[in-house]
């Protein structure tokens, strides 16, 4: 969600070179982005002095490479002080977290702004230096090495593939039930398509668990690839379904016909821009509650049924969908 963002700093500054500092797994988001000069890799001990020693070797990396400015989409203080130590001649970014002593141009980060959408929350930071900053969607540029290890993996003429995402990193009560992703899988196999699952490592679980409620085995990819290889995956599937997380954005973002869903997140603020996106959830009272877990039933998921699922998933994916026996 920060991408239009950094399009926007890319026509601000078309004659300079920008440099991303990226946590080591989230860089295949970034190194192919044509705004992108450079990506600098992130790495921090989890350990509490290994931590503070990583935070100022790579402050002490950044001062050395003479950066004159450092724009910060996080909002954590750690942003703040690694362009703080590394001598960054301007340092603009949202007044969070104590830190606006640190920065040259803080941003004020109104209640509005809450209000808004990420991608627009992200923008806001350059249009509040006096840059021109374009509400657009997300686009992800791909290597054409994970597209190739992406074919590799897949046969193509086994296809047309969906995608599945049933994890969400943040808890339990953003997860659909297993049994209806394994319903709709089942709907998805008698309709001609073959079902791909997506996720992480720590996600395999819930994967695991999808796959042993169909009657057709999926492929199950979890945990399997690393960034750029799901994303390249991704772009191979004629629809994808998901959960609010980040495969979701990914999806949307290669325009891939995505079908999100929601329950205790906000879809003002997080859901999925793009050219074919559908947003599925549910108007109950308790939603969006931004918990982990739900303390009552459950209802804002378990009120949407597969079958509503496929049938948002035709109307996106048309004949790729609709023909694909």
């Amino acid at each position: 969600m920060t991408l239009p963002a950094l399009d926007a700093l890319g026509k601000a500054f078309p004659y300079s070179s920008i440099t991303v500092l990226a946590k080591p797994w989230v860089i295949p988001v970034y190194a192919y982005h044509p705004s992108v000069s450079s990506v600098i890799e992130y790495q921090k001990s989890s350990k509490l002095l290994e931590g503070i020693k990583d935070i100022l070797k790579t402050g002490n990396n950044i001062k050395k490479s003479g950066f004159d400015m450092a724009f910060l989409f996080q909002n954590a203080i750690e942003a703040a002080l690694l362009s703080f130590i590394g001598r960054c001649r301007i340092r603009a970014g949202y007044n969070t977290d104590g830190r606006g002593f640190m920065l040259t141009h803080p941003v004020r980060r109104t209640k509005g702004i809450l209000k808004e959408h990420q991608v627009e929350y992200y923008l806001n930071i350059i249009r509040e230096l006096g840059f021109e900053a374009e509400s657009k969607n997300p686009v992800i540029h791909l290597s054409r090495e994970s597209i190739a290890k992406a074919e590799t993996l897949l046969n193509l003429k086994d296809g047309p593939f969906i995608g599945f995402s049933p994890g969400a990193v943040y808890g339990e009560a953003k997860r659909w039930p297993v049994e209806r992703f394994a319903r709709l899988g089942k709907i998805a196999s008698e309709s001609g398509a073959k079902v791909i699952l997506f996720g992480s490592q720590s996600e395999k679980h819930i994967c695991e668990a999808v796959n042993s409620l169909m009657d057709n085995r999926a492929i199950d990819l979890s945990g399997c690839t690393d960034l750029g290889t799901a994303m390249a995956l991704i772009k191979f599937c004629a629809a994808f379904i998901s959960n609010d997380s980040g495969l979701m954005h990914v999806a949307a973002a290669l325009g891939i016909p995505t079908v999100a869903i929601f329950g205790s997140t906000n879809t003002k603020t997080t859901s999925p821009k793009g050219i074919s996106v559908n947003v599925i959830s549910k108007n109950v009272d308790c939603a969006p509650c931004l918990k982990k877990q739900c303390p009552t039933d459950f209802r804002c998921m378990t009120a949407i049924e597969p079958e509503e699922i496929w049938e948002a998933v035709k109307l996106l994916a048309g004949e790729n969908i609709n023909n694909a026996k």
